[in-house]
């Protein structure tokens, strides 16, 4: 894999950053292959690099790519996913910049289908179902 990686850098090639980053993610080498994916500055793989770090609990790994996305283009599920992390890491601040931003968000996936007043959906789901963090911060911020 290590041979590969250089590989890949001397030839600058998007192909072998696909397909050494599907590797890594393959041998569960999350922050490997999240730096060989950065590479490419799309969403190759986005919802297998998401699914692994969350399950293996490395959100610094997964705030940096997500970050990273995010400065590529303005993808609503970039934006979704990284306003979670915030959440998951208590980076309040973060969170209250982000959702300041111009940005779009899925916010079915955030406030979640049922009930009368999204708001409250969007607060259950971000507390009280995924044990994040203080919640009132999305109440003044979002408008649906």
């Amino acid at each position: 894999m290590t041979r590969a990686g250089e590989f890949a850098r001397i030839q600058e090639s998007a192909k072998l950053w696909q397909i050494l980053g599907k590797a890594q993610i393959d041998q569960d080498r999350i922050a490997d292959a999240v730096d060989s994916l950065l590479h490419l500055k799309d969403l190759t793989h986005f919802e297998e690099v998401v699914t692994k770090a969350k399950n293996k609990e490395m959100l610094l790994v997964l705030t940096k790519y997500l970050e990273e996305l995010k400065m590529v283009g303005d993808f609503e599920c970039v934006n979704t996913e990284l306003l979670f992390v915030y959440a998951k890491c208590k980076e309040m601040g973060k969170m209250q910049a982000l959702l300041e931003e111009p940005r779009m968000f899925n916010y079915e996936k955030v406030a979640g289908k049922r009930g009368r007043d999204v708001a409250n959906r969007f607060e259950y789901r971000i507390f009280r179902r995924e044990g994040y963090c203080e919640y009132r911060i999305f109440g003044c911020s979002m408008s649906f």
